[in-house]
């Protein structure tokens, strides 16, 4: 199926520079300070402690481009934060227009925005052009913005020397890894609001016991090794039964060749060193494999719609298959039924049969590396005339309070530790709703199991790969060609080197 239409400034740490003189016979310095020079000079507080040790005051802008999802949001915040601390005033530009809600004849509503690609582009050559003019937003969301590029243009404040040097601030009560994994040339440039990973989840059903346990036995699960797993139960299947069962739910086009790519995207695309390996034969046989899981009837094949009639949509809910990868955002739903209880509400609509679901691990690259990503991230603008008032908005945004709140839009789990728990709790809830007492002593185990399985994948978290929207759209435009049977393989990746080493020159 088609794609659903769905940072000049270093902060200065106190480092007073002083005259070397050429050192005399003695080893001392012609220019050496006085004694009383080096006291006036130590008593002196470093600029940004005295900046973190401000009085709040003043006003802040906060820029981000999605209005669905930051506008309700960013504007509670902003009044919590006001009312907690008087004299100061939080502005939330949001940018693009709200998308039109469309009933689809299964009953089905979708989002559409007919310009969300020029909306994006022309959002983003504003954000450049005010941060280049010494100018924009205080706070920049950074859900599509280029942040790789503003900070190689050192437009970006590196938030650890704010995390350093603010003895109110507690990585520990944080997810460290994932702040961490976001780190950029040495320096940690945006603080994520929330995270998301893929999991895989199998019908048990169409395994043997023995199978299952194979299947258990890895810890984590790269693309190849799930085919491999699935090979002798699916060639058993497809002889006796007359219904096909595809391996996996998605489809043989851009929708696998995206999650195979991402998989090892810096392998190929190196945004921090600005290289681009695409044109080493490596491109090219992916998206051959990915066409020929499709020969192999493997996947679904690829739409040239993305509409779906009532009777696709009836079809695809009784279809059965091997593996389906799920978002973070499924999981509660597939512990809930392992303690036979039914989830009052589905998050996958579109994965087909999931009555003998159950969840198996993570997925990871042949390095071991195991990639997560956010919906929300903020920065702060080095050219802000309120550094102060803009982190400590940062901080109140991932704050316990601010992040266990449910009416808080956060498309991920939360980064504060506490208020994952919370959140936690408050959704088993909503998932169980039956009060018997069964139930409730259920809805306990639910919690626990969940909990416990989220925070073991989130420890296993560990690479984020920097990435450029406008590169993702480059190649999703490109490859279009090679599944149309447009154009070769070889000729999409000599098209996408070209293409991608100019725009990373520019």
């Amino acid at each position: 199926m088609k794609k659903c239409i769905l940072l000049f400034f270093i902060v200065i740490l106190g480092l007073f520079t002083t005259s070397c003189g050429q050192s005399n016979a003695l080893g001392t310095s012609e220019n050496a300070p006085s004694e009383n020079a080096i006291s006036q000079a130590t008593s002196e507080k470093d600029p940004l402690e005295s900046l973190l040790t401000e009085d709040l005051s003043g006003e802040l802008t906060v820029s981000c481009y999605d209005t669905m999802f930051y506008k309700d949001t960013m504007e509670k915040a902003a009044k919590a934060f006001e009312a907690k601390n008087p004299g100061t005033k939080i502005h939330v530009e949001t940018f693009a227009s709200m998308p039109v809600m469309k009933t689809l004849e299964n009953g089905i509503t979708v989002s559409t925005r007919d310009n969300e690609e020029q909306e994006r582009a022309d959002y983003i050559q504003k954000i450049n052009t005010e941060l280049m003019s010494g100018q924009g937003a205080d706070l920049l969301a950074m859900d599509v913005l280029p942040y790789n590029k503003y900070t190689d243009a050192n437009l970006l404040e590196d938030l650890q020397l704010y995390m350093d040097q603010d003895k109110d601030f507690d990585i520990s009560n944080y997810r460290e890894n994932i702040i961490h994994a976001l780190k950029y040339n040495n320096g940690q440039y945006i603080m994520p609001l929330d995270y998301m990973f893929d999991y895989v989840a199998y019908d048990k059903s169409l395994f043997t016991e023995e199978e299952q346990e194979k299947l258990k036995s890895r810890g984590k699960y790269t693309y190849n090794q799930l085919f491999e797993d699935g090979l002798l139960p699916f060639n058993r299947a497809k002889a006796n039964t007359n219904q096909p069962i595809k391996m996996f739910h998605t489809t043989a086009g851009p929708q696998t060749f995206n999650a195979l790519f991402n998989m090892d995207y810096e392998s190929y695309i190196d945004i921090e060193n600005k290289k681009i390996n695409l044109t080493d034969g490596r491109f090219a046989k992916l998206l051959e494999s990915v066409k020929a899981y499709g020969d192999k009837a493997y996947l679904n094949p690829d739409s040239e719609s993305g509409e779906f009639t009532l009777e696709d949509f009836e079809k695809i809910r009784s279809e059965q298959f091997f593996y389906k990868v799920k978002s973070s955002f499924s999981l509660l739903e597939d512990v809930t039924r392992k303690f036979e209880l039914e989830p009052s509400r589905s998050a996958n609509i579109l994965v087909g049969d999931d009555t003998h679901d159950e969840v198996l691990g993570l997925l990871s690259n042949a390095d071991g590396k195991v990639n997560f990503r956010y919906t929300q991230a903020f920065s702060i603008n080095s050219n802000s005339k309120n550094k102060a008032l803009a982190w400590a908005f940062l901080k109140f945004i991932i704050s316990d309070a601010n992040q266990s709140d449910q009416t808080m839009f956060l498309g991920g789990l939360p980064i504060n530790n506490h208020a994952r728990s919370e959140r936690a709790k408050l959704e088993t809830l909503d998932m169980i709703q039956k009060e018997d007492a069964e139930s409730k002593e259920k809805s306990q185990k639910v919690y626990d199991y969940y909990v416990n399985t989220i925070e073991a994948f989130s420890n296993a978290l560990n690479n984020a790969p920097v990435k450029d929207d406008h590169i993702d759209m480059i190649i999703s435009n490109e490859i279009v060609d090679f599944f149309s049977g447009n154009k070769t393989s070889d000729e999409v990746a000599n098209i996408l080197q070209n293409k991608i080493e100019l725009y990373l020159n520019e």
